[in-house]
């Protein structure tokens, strides 16, 4: 990493120096100071200037892999230096609040900010696999699922806070786990291209009363809804409601069923 002014130019000029073969000078990125700052302006997020950027010594990596972050910002643009975040890269950063992933991170890595501080995660387009837990265990309240991912591993949100979430069609699974345990979870939106919902995808999601399943989804595990007592309102066509009239029914009976024990 290198920082230096050119020209007449009032901001000076970050060069991200990162190898893409050993002994080579290649850069993966040399872009002006204060392009990361604009690229958060156009990103709407509640980034408001450019104290979100951190300095290098901060970064540990490896190759093309953020390895670790040491920094205690509790909002971060990451800079577009990297291809992956590594396991548990941000596992520690117990003070992180608010995240933008820059459009060259193509992988998430298992657990990389699970337990960590994260309320607010932006993923730009670019993003294709979320690892294993990678966003568990956090206190995430709204995360933005690019149409570019193509996989979410198992357990990959379990026991956040989100209250809502997208799930684009470019991801064919919703895997096992992966949205297990989000008691603020309150409505969930399939597009067309999901074709599967895993086992205990959403279970114990006790918050979650409206769900949106489109006619690509072939195959739903009998426990994906496991424990969503709430689960009133499910737009989906009468072919599916055929195809899976137990889980449709059980949704239905677990609320009637919570309905009549606060009565008593």
């Amino acid at each position: 990493w290198k920082e230096e002014s050119k020209g007449k130019e009032e901001q000076p000029v970050l060069s991200y120096c990162l190898p893409l073969e050993e002994a080579t000078g290649r850069w993966l990125c040399d872009v002006p100071g204060g392009a990361l700052w604009r690229e958060a302006q156009e990103l709407d997020t509640i980034f408001t200037d450019n104290s979100f950027i951190d300095t290098p010594a901060n970064y540990e990596t490896n190759g093309t892999t953020l390895v670790r972050y040491w920094g205690q910002k509790d909002a971060l643009l990451i800079p577009p230096c990297w291809l992956s975040i590594g396991p548990d890269a941000f596992a520690s950063s117990h003070t992180l609040k608010a995240l933008s992933v820059p459009h060259t991170v193509q992988r998430i890595c298992s657990g990389a900010f699970r337990r960590s501080g994260l309320e607010h995660c932006e993923l730009r387009s670019g993003i294709e696999e979320i690892g294993p837990f990678a966003f568990a265990e956090t206190n995430l309240k709204a995360i933005h699922l690019p149409d570019t991912l193509q996989r979410m591993e198992h357990g990959a949100f379990a026991g956040t806070t989100l209250e809502q979430v997208r799930i684009p069609g470019s991801v064919r699974k919703v895997s096992e786990f992966c949205f297990e345990n989000n008691t603020s979870l309150r409505c969930v939106t399939l597009e067309t291209g999901v074709e599967e919902i895993g086992a205990f995808a959403f279970r114990n999601c006790h918050e979650l009363c409206e769900l949106n399943i489109p006619d690509s989804v072939n195959w739903i595990h009998p426990s994906a809804f496991e424990g969503c007592s709430r689960l009133l309102h499910v737009n989906a066509s009468s072919q599916w409601k055929e195809c899976y009239p137990d889980l449709y029914m059980n949704c239905i009976r677990q609320t009637l069923e919570d309905s009549c024990n606060e009565e008593v």
